[in-house]
Formats: C-alpha cells, sequence, structure tokens
C-alpha cells in the first residue's frame, strides 16, 4: 500500500509489461466509461464566461507560486489533515480544462510530489489516527488524483514520475479502503470511502484486485442506506452539510453502477428519500440551514441530479408543504405566498462520532425566515474546526434559537421528542419536549401560515426555574413598542406576552446566508431572561420596515392577538381572525391532541 515498485504497479493496475506513457495514452483515449463521473471537461465547458470561470483561474494561478510545507504547516489541528485531501489543487485540473496552459499541470505535479515524499513523515494530533491512512484522505484524495490523470493524460506539463506516483496512490489507497472497510461502520467516513472505492475500480477496469474493491464498495453502500439513513431519508448524522457529502458519494457510485452489470444502486428506496429529505428541509429561497456541524447547503445542483437519476421530477424542487421528519428529528412549517414563511425546528437526538460529534448542544431550536430573507439564524458549523470559538460557540446553546436553563449544563441525552404536529391545514401546530436539563423544556410552535403569517412560541421549564429565552438574527433588535424588531427590512418583530425580568443583547459569529453566498458575520441575539421559566412570544415577519407593532396579551383559553386592521383569538384548535369591529373574517381549526394548556391558563 505505501510503497509499490513499478512492477509491481504496472501488475496491480493490470497493465503488466506496460509503461507509464503506454498507460496514460490509453487513458487519454479511452471510452466514456473510463473518465471520471464528474468529466471535469465538461464542468469546464460549463462555466465558460462566467464569472465562475474567472475564479477558477485566479484560484489556479495563485498556487502557480504557492510553496506547501506538508510536514509543519501552521494550519490547526484539523487543517493538516484537510491539507493533505489535496481537494484545494482541484482549480488546477479545471483552469487547464479551460485554457491547455501546461503550467497547470506543471504545477499540480511539483505540488504532489512535495506531498508524495512528505507523507510517511507527516503526523497529526489526534493519538491513532494517520494523516494519510484514514478514510476521509484516501476518499479525497481519490477524487482529485482521478481527474487529474484523466485531464492531464497527454500534457507535457505532468512528468511520468508523477503519474507513477498519482497510480501508485490510487492503487495503494483502495487497497487499504477495501481491507480498512471490511465491516460496516456509522457515519460519513466510511460511506463516501467506500463510494470511490467503486469510482476508482471502474477507472481502474482492469486491476487485480478489481472485483474485491467493487464487492466491498456495493457491500457497504447498501449497509449504509440500510442503516445509516433514517426512514425519512435524514442521514445518520442530522447535518445537512455531511448529508450532501454522503449523497454526492452516493450518486457519484449510482452512475458507475449504472455503467456495469445491472445493479442500479438508485432503485434503493432510500437513496430515493435523501433526496426528499434535501428537498424537505429547503428553504424557499434554495438554501438548507446550517443544522449541526454544517455548511449552509445549496442543494439545486444535487437535486437536479438526482432527478436525472431517479427519473423523478419531484426530486428537482422543494416541497412547499409543511412536514415532519419524524426519525431524522426535525419539523418544517411552510407558509403560502407572497411571505413564503418558513420555519425549521430541530427535535432529534445528540448523534456521537467515531472522533468528535457533529451534533450541537441544542434541541427544539429553530431557523426562520420570510418574504426570502433569513430573520431568525443559528450559528450553524465554523469555517473550521480549528476555530477557537467551536466549542466555546458554535456548538453551545448560546448560539442557538431555544431556552436555556441559568446556571446549568444541557445534556447529551436530551430525549428529545415530537408530541403532537398537524400540518396539515392553514393553522399548524406542533407540541414538543426534552429532557436535556435536571427540568423538562416543553415548546409549542403555532404556525398561522394564513396572510399576514405569524408564529406564537410558548415554552414551559418545569418548576419555574430561571431561564432564559433566545434569538439570534443577522441584524440588531430594537425596542418598538413592548418587543422587540429587528432592524432593516424585511424584518421579524419578537414580541413577549408578559414584560420579561431583564434583556440583554450579545453577538457572535455565524453563517448568514444571502442571494448568492453564504457568508459569515455577527449573529445579534436577543436574550429575555424569566424567573419563571415561562414565556410566550409572537414572532411576526414584516416587508416594509414601517409596519406599525402588533400586540398580544393572554386571555381565559389562549391568546389576543392585535394588529392595525384585524383581531385574531387563537385557542386549543380554533382560530378566529375578526375586523376591528367584531365581524368575522377568516376561521381555521386543528387537531390539538395532548397539548399543554394555553395563554392565562399556562
Amino acid at each position: 500500500m505505501r510503497h509499490i515498485s513499478h512492477a509491481d504497479l504496472m501488475a496491480g493496475l493490470g497493465h503488466p509489461g506496460d509503461s507509464i506513457p503506454a498507460l496514460r495514452r490509453e487513458v487519454a483515449l479511452g471510452t466514456a466509461s473510463r473518465r471520471p463521473v464528474w468529466d471535469p471537461a465538461v464542468q469546464a465547458r460549463a462555466i465558460e464566461g462566467t464569472p465562475e470561470e474567472t475564479r477558477v483561474i485566479a484560484a489556479a494561478d495563485e498556487l502557480l507560486t504557492r510553496d506547501v510545507d506538508f510536514v509543519s504547516a501552521p494550519v490547526g489541528r484539523s487543517g493538516l489533515y484537510g491539507l493533505h485531501y489535496l481537494i484545494w489543487l482541484t482549480p488546477l485540473i479545471t483552469a487547464y480544462e479551460l485554457t491547455g496552459n501546461d503550467d497547470y499541470p506543471a504545477c499540480f505535479g511539483r505540488i504532489f510530489d512535495e506531498w508524495y515524499s512528505s507523507r510517511d513523515r507527516v503526523v497529526g494530533d489526534w493519538p491513532g489516527l494517520d494523516v494519510v491512512w484514514y478514510s476521509l484522505g484516501v476518499w479525497a484524495r481519490a477524487t482529485v488524483i482521478v481527474p487529474a490523470l484523466t485531464s492531464f493524460a497527454l500534457s507535457t506539463g505532468l512528468s511520468d514520475d508523477t503519474v507513477t506516483s498519482a497510480y501508485a496512490t490510487l492503487l495503494g489507497g483502495a487497497r487499504w479502503s477495501a481491507e480498512e472497510h471490511d465491516a460496516f461502520r456509522p457515519g460519513n467516513w466510511q460511506l463516501v470511502c467506500a463510494g470511490e472505492l467503486l469510482h476508482v475500480a471502474a477507472f481502474l477496469p482492469l486491476a487485480e484486485e478489481g472485483e474485491e474493491w467493487v464487492s466491498v464498495g456495493r457491500a457497504r453502500l447498501l449497509e449504509h442506506l440500510d442503516r445509516d439513513f433514517y426512514p425519512d431519508g435524514g442521514h445518520h448524522e442530522r447535518s445537512p452539510g455531511y448529508h450532501v457529502l454522503c449523497l454526492e458519494a452516493l450518486q457519484r457510485a449510482a452512475v458507475v453502477t449504472g455503467r456495469g452489470d445491472g445493479f442500479r444502486l438508485n432503485d434503493h428506496p432510500r437513496f430515493e428519500a435523501a433526496h426528499r429529505w434535501l428537498a424537505s428541509m429547503t428553504t424557499p429561497d434554495g438554501w438548507v440551514p446550517p443544522w449541526q456541524d454544517s455548511t449552509t447547503v445549496r442543494p439545486a445542483e444535487q437535486l437536479a441530479r438526482g432527478r436525472r437519476l431517479l427519473l423523478s421530477p419531484r426530486s428537482e424542487v422543494s416541497d412547499d408543504r409543511s412536514t415532519h421528519l419524524a426519525t431524522s428529528g426535525y419539523v418544517v412549517m411552510r407558509g403560502p405566498a407572497p411571505s413564503t414563511g418558513f420555519l425549521a425546528v430541530n427535535v432529534g437526538p445528540y448523534v456521537e462520532h467515531e472522533l468528535e460529534s457533529h451534533s450541537h448542544l441544542a434541541v427544539t431550536d429553530f431557523v426562520l425566515t420570510a418574504w426570502n430573507t433569513p430573520l431568525a439564524l443559528e450559528a450553524g458549523g465554523p469555517s473550521t474546526y480549528d476555530d477557537p470559538a467551536y466549542q466555546d460557540w458554535y456548538r453551545t446553546p448560546a448560539a442557538h434559537n431555544m431556552v436555556t436553563v441559568d446556571g446549568m449544563e444541557i445534556s447529551t441525552d436530551r430525549r428529545a421528542h415530537v408530541d403532537h404536529a398537524d400540518l396539515t391545514g392553514r393553522v399548524q401546530v406542533v407540541d414538543t419536549h426534552h429532557d436535556g436539563y435536571p427540568y423538562r423544556v416543553s415548546r409549542r410552535i403555532l404556525f398561522v401560515g394564513i396572510e399576514p403569517i405569524y408564529w406564537l412560541i410558548s415554552d414551559t421549564v418545569a418548576q419555574q426555574p430561571d431561564a432564559t429565552w433566545s434569538i439570534l438574527g443577522p441584524t440588531p433588535w430594537e425596542p418598538v413598542g413592548r418587543g422587540y424588531r429587528s432592524v432593516g427590512a424585511p424584518s421579524l418583530s419578537v414580541i413577549p406576552v408578559d414584560r420579561p425580568d431583564s434583556v440583554s443583547y450579545s453577538v457572535g459569529p455565524g453563517q448568514v446566508p444571502g442571494p448568492d453566498a453564504t457568508r459569515y458575520q455577527d449573529l445579534h441575539a436577543l436574550r429575555m431572561h424569566s424567573s419563571s421559566g415561562t414565556f410566550d412570544v409572537l414572532l411576526v415577519p414584516s416587508r416594509e420596515p414601517s409596519a406599525p407593532p402588533w400586540q398580544i396579551e393572554a386571555t381565559a383559553t389562549g391568546w389576543q392577538v392585535r394588529s392595525g386592521t384585524f383581531v385574531d383569538v387563537v385557542s386549543d384548535g380554533v382560530w378566529e381572525r375578526r375586523s376591528v369591529a367584531g365581524e368575522l373574517v377568516d376561521s381555521a381549526q386543528w387537531v390539538a391532541r395532548h397539548a399543554p394548556s394555553l395563554g392565562a391558563d399556562r
């Protein structure tokens, strides 16, 4: 695996007695089935004449003069592992396809040779986890090397010696993967590595051990679909970013298996369910909240690809229905146009991992958007796990929209549960609880999905300890009437039924999705403190910053909500809207089972 002689290499590749130049010519003239699944030539043509072409070439040009220290680079504990993934070399491949400039493969060769000569000397900071020989490293490098060997096959910029080292890296990595993954292990590491094992086997169709690689790769992927995805389609780790990582590996493997002997990975029911889950979690403006350690995912490309693989048009677009993803532990509430309100709440478990959990110490926390604008956000995952704020901020309850019990730490054994959800009508409700604190915390979210939309969130901490209700947004909060409103437009009004004992503000970094990209910036937290552990809070999105303030007050059976033009009465199971003169304008009913009492009776 580590050191393969030239003769053993050519025999292992299924080309005994052949030369590397001959192999390079064969790859250059090979059939479409030998090319990478996501062909770099096709990807390059797709971005010609776009700003992305300029960005990729600039990134490749920056690499031309970069010196890399693979052994002692000060890139952090996680960064050192990521450096050895080599994914950051990808712009060189695309730039060559766009320009034909041999400087790019020459740069790839220079950096790859430096990596190859250092790989036996590098030591990581995680005991027992080799920087080079572990699942993510083997997977990631293969996803770079296969396209590089294809695109640079006839380039004079890449030497035969470098090509030899690259093929040895592929062969050794495939052998390691097959041996390492001889049994099922949950999580994204094994899944992506097993998927790429199939891809390498397809790229090296004559390899002596190719049948074994295919057997191991298929077996592990089927086990992951059966055991590592929830029945509702969510990935085991409950993180959209890692869900997409695994889904892309499955999509690539589905293309490879579809070229072969009739085995179709995409016929597995969890394959389609994984696409439906992603669509269900997508906001109306096209992004998925960065739950747990996630990035902000924009899954249009993955969903469109899934539609082609599944031959199902429903896989391409985000579902416009509210959804309870019961087994992965999320509830999504959706409203009508024009505001297209969206609220998703996390009611799932803390999931352990073979190295460090990707779950955050938060539960019954929510993300809210309206008017295609994020209005209540959470920090999500950091840009790097080496960020010192990762443990002290990103993973903590303070970085999430939830109730915290003052002076207490939340447990990973939180036993979160959706007690009841009625998401079928124009007025929807979900009742949840968790036991992450010594006192049970119950949260009800009631959504009036009739324009103008709003949410009523009711929280109760058993035995009424001191508690804090937090909401974070991308802009500061300012007092308006009896409540608070985010600065700018659209805005979100936060109106408590009872005045909190005190209010505080703070800031912390987090992901803020924009029209085309996501950036890290300060999130602004509004924190309301109560000595009773009880909160009733009205959330109203407004398109115009000058919208008049709303009002809410408790009644004997629920609440009365007032705007400038109507009065809503909300109780268990019934909603009515009346004009200020008292005339009935609209009404709705919903099922209210096992729900806590509301309003003044709480």
